[in-house]
């Protein structure tokens, strides 16, 4: 099983993307989230329309994390009420990792909150460096 060095929008291209191609489940812990916006069919989404999608082709979605999220995280999830059932949600205040694991094949694990600063997506000219590692198995 490899494991590949990440950083910077790395975290985006091989991290958050992959999400969207999940077939079984996606598990994801962090401490801080917040409404990010991700590119997906050729436009920008909230990232809770890409999990959105997932719910409603059976994916299992379960999120930890460790604060209650914004004002803009809360009305972009009531613009889904398909997540309000089907996706497990749980508050935990202890929590500081940062997972993601997509259908037991591939794990992201480092310092990255799940929000664009911490993707390293702030801005197209600041950077922010956040080294990480994610492994991908071979199925």
């Amino acid at each position: 099983m490899p494991v590949k060095f990440i950083t910077n929008r790395q975290h985006y291209e091989e991290v958050i993307l992959q999400i969207a191609k999940a077939r079984k489940f996606v598990w994801i812990g962090t401490a801080d989230i917040k409404d990010l916006h991700v590119k997906h069919r050729g436009s920008v989404v909230s990232f809770l329309a890409v999990l959105n999608e997932l719910v409603k082709k059976k994916v299992a979605v379960r999120l930890l994390h460790a604060k209650e999220p914004g004002v803009n995280f809360r009305k972009s999830f009531d613009k889904y009420p398909g997540l309000w059932d089907a996706t497990e949600r749980q508050l935990c205040p202890r929590v500081h990792f940062k997972h993601i694991i997509i259908d037991g094949k591939f794990a992201y694990t480092g310092s990255a909150n799940l929000t664009g600063a911490g993707l390293g997506m702030k801005s197209d000219t600041e950077e922010i460096l956040k080294p990480e590692l994610s492994r991908q198995t071979q199925n």
